[in-house]
């Protein structure tokens, strides 16, 4: 888990500087969504930071709801630049792409990581899932 957290900080990083350069030299990418990536990526390198540092559920259930916001607004803000035939996106349209593909398989694995942290971790919940019907009993 922290060599993905350290992988998404140097891609988020790339992602930073490449908006930095889209804003400076395209108007027509213009957008709310340019605006939500930018400070969301900021904000996904603190919360990469944190994750390293501290293994909370919770710091992961914030990261898997941006993340999966941030992919769909990612994906959303390309089929709008398509549309408006924006000609200064069109050589990193793969990239955006690729970005909006990584977005979902972080999701996914924030998902597993998650569900692992929050159910399998704790032993009441994990025996719970085992067996119900015993661990009742013996509460009762």
């Amino acid at each position: 888990m922290i060599i993905l957290n350290i992988f998404g900080i140097f891609f988020l990083i790339g992602a930073i500087h490449w908006l930095q350069k889209l804003s400076d030299t395209c108007e027509c990418s213009a957008d709310w969504r340019r605006t939500y990536l930018f400070y969301y990526y900021y904000l996904a390198i603190l919360l990469n930071i944190l994750a390293v540092k501290y293994n909370n559920p919770y710091l992961l259930g914030l990261m898997l709801a941006l993340t999966t916001a941030a992919a769909a607004i990612t994906l959303s803000y390309l089929v709008d630049l398509r549309k408006k035939q924006c000609r200064c996106i069109a050589s990193n349209e793969k990239i955006l792409f690729g970005a909006a593909v990584a977005q979902v398989i972080v999701t996914g694995i924030l998902v597993a990581s998650f569900v692992y942290n929050t159910v399998y971790k704790d032993k009441t919940v994990a025996e719970a899932l085992k067996q119900p019907a015993r661990l009742l009993k013996s509460k009762a």
